[in-house]
């Protein structure tokens, strides 16, 4: 999402084909830029990137991975013209001058690079070559900024912000780092750049990292800025030149705050998840859902409006409450009147957090009369530095006591319910591990970690060193404690994306197989076509169907 000529401008992909398009809005009418058919792609890092900038008043630069092509669209949605992308994984794009700056990945492992596209030539030059990882970078007249940190560790845990200058080789003029400290990706801003940056508790907003000492809390409380935008898939900050639009997070609820020179302004009434902010002019834009509706663009300019989607789905008649019981693990409850079944729900990442938002997976249950309950056990995002640390060293351990003490509250108030616990991702490790404990009735768990020493083996290199922060080691001999104990499992329903590069399917099949063997009532389906997490509306209509079946026929 963002400023294209003073329009709004955005990606939309669709549930029933899988497809998107770039659209952008002119007059307040949704007006489709890319042409049918033609989706933009990027497998950056194996999850992606922003797949498109703005060149000029009329003209769009677009990444499209999977045909191999790089297109310059027009306004009108035709295409002047078009380029084959080098090997390897690319992403971020952003205008510089006449040509593109993008990421490239690879191919060789343990390659990083941003290079430029020469427009007139569509030449594909090399500006800069790392071993780390880039984000997103932005561009200031020959100036250009980004975010890098080690392949063994993670952006929201250490680190550095590169700034540099030049149109031809990019020199590097300084490089913001430090032990602990995090850098958000930068946006241009003025003369310079702003961006976010973590040194403590919470992270504050740097409004010229020309002066990096001077810093800006925003936020409910003080605040709390989410830099768990990975690397740069969406935008959690935003600049018109003069005003910064910035995304915090604080209690599993999320707002967007306006920095100018009149001060700090928090917008009454934005969505309660934000994944992407804007501003275009004067109006604020953001993309993301509310707990009765699914994903959607709100527009701020005197009051939030909501612009015109057929790919929403909206039900008023869910509400969520985010809860801190006895045991002072919190999580959101979508509750029901004496609930038959309570789904208990396991964010993924496992760096993350539930959100006060819809999910098609939460509607399909709560139509059924059944509670849910999406946990936020340590480890999971805005409730500060310490919080979300507390995993590290100890992932398929202090999670699974977080969520065995709410599923505690949960049987005592609720003593007939049946307790199911989901989860997807990482949550699935953490939902197998607490459904092999006495009254759980079963798991349901999609494109799941199953086994600790398996994904530190088969991960992929942008998260290699991610596992090991999380499990504290990467001998698997250390790691017995945090397998998954079969034996005692009862039943579950496993799905995965055959196409899967972040989880690899491998693990998923010998978890199956020694399940099965073991005696565990398991239905499992393989998902052709998809990889880590659903788009497809067939995809989804099998999980669907296969959550019906597990949870209903039995």
């Amino acid at each position: 999402m963002g400023d294209w000529g003073g329009r709004l401008t955005w990606v939309q992909s669709s549930a029933a084909h899988g497809a998107n398009r770039l659209w952008t809005l002119i007059d307040g009418v949704d007006v489709p830029v890319t042409p049918d058919g033609v989706s933009l792609s990027c497998s950056l890092y194996g999850y992606g990137g922003t797949t498109w900038c703005a060149i000029d008043a009329t003209r769009v630069f677009t990444l499209h991975e999977r045909e191999g092509m790089a297109r310059i669209i027009s306004l009108t949605g035709g295409v002047e013209q078009s380029w084959p992308l080098p090997d390897g994984s690319v992403g971020c794009p952003v205008a510089h001058g006449e040509d593109v700056l993008f990421v490239l990945d690879g191919p060789a492992r343990g390659e990083r690079r941003l290079c430029r596209l020469h427009l007139a030539t569509g030449h594909v030059s090399v500006e800069y070559r790392s071993s780390s990882f880039l984000s997103r970078p932005a561009v200031v007249d020959d100036r250009v900024a980004w975010t890098e940190w080690s392949s063994r560790s993670v952006p929201w845990e250490e680190s550095s912000l590169v700034l540099a200058r030049g149109s031809g080789p990019l020199t590097v003029e300084r490089r913001l780092s430090g032990s602990d400290v995090s850098w958000g990706p930068p946006v241009a801003h003025g003369d310079s750049f702003a961006t976010t940056c973590e040194h403590g508790e919470w992270s504050d907003v740097v409004l010229d990292v020309d002066q990096p000492d001077a810093r800006m809390a925003v936020g409910p409380g003080g605040a709390a800025l989410s830099l768990v935008s990975w690397f740069g898939t969406s935008r959690l900050l935003a600049s018109n030149g003069a005003t910064l639009a910035v995304v915090t997070a604080k209690d599993s609820v999320r707002a967007v705050s306006v920095i100018s020179s009149a001060g700090v302004i928090e917008l009454d009434g934005a969505m309660s998840s934000i994944e992407d902010v804007a501003l275009v002019g004067s109006a604020v834009a953001v993309a993301g859902r509310r707990p009765q509706h699914s994903d959607r663009l709100e527009v701020f300019e005197q009051g939030w409006r909501a612009l015109a989607s057929n790919e929403e789905v909206r039900d008023d008649t869910l509400t969520a409450s985010w809860q801190r019981g006895a045991s002072s693990v919190p999580y959101v409850w979508w509750g029901a009147d004496n609930p038959s079944t309570i789904v208990v729900d396991i964010h993924g990442g496992p760096t993350g957090e539930a959100g006060l938002r819809w999910s098609a997976s939460i509607a399909r249950w709560r139509a059924k009369g059944f509670a849910v309950a999406s946990v936020d056990y340590r480890g999971s995002t805005s409730y500060g530095r310490s919080y979300r640390q507390a995993l590290n060293g100890g992932w398929a351990l202090r999670d699974v006591a977080d969520v065995a003490l709410v599923i505690s509250e949960l049987t005592a108030q609720f003593p007939t319910a049946r307790i199911v616990v989901a989860g997807n991702s990482a949550g699935g490790l953490t939902a197998l591990r607490v459904a092999s404990q006495p009254g759980v009735w079963g798991a349901m768990v999609h494109y799941p970690v199953t086994d600790a020493a398996t994904i530190i083996a088969m991960s992929h290199e942008f998260e290699a060193g991610y596992n090991e922060i999380l499990f504290g080691t990467t001998n698997a001999s250390q790691l017995q404690d945090r397998r998954i104990d079969v034996a005692h499992l009862r039943r579950v329903l496993v799905t995965h994306g055959v196409d899967d590069p972040v989880v690899p399917i491998a693990g998923t099949r010998a978890f199956v197989r020694e399940a099965r063997e073991r005696g565990v009532d398991v239905l499992y389906c393989e998902i052709p076509a998809e990889g880590h997490g659903y788009r497809l509306a067939e995809s989804l209509a099998i999980v669907s169907e296969a959550e019906r079946r597990f949870l209903l026929d039995q």
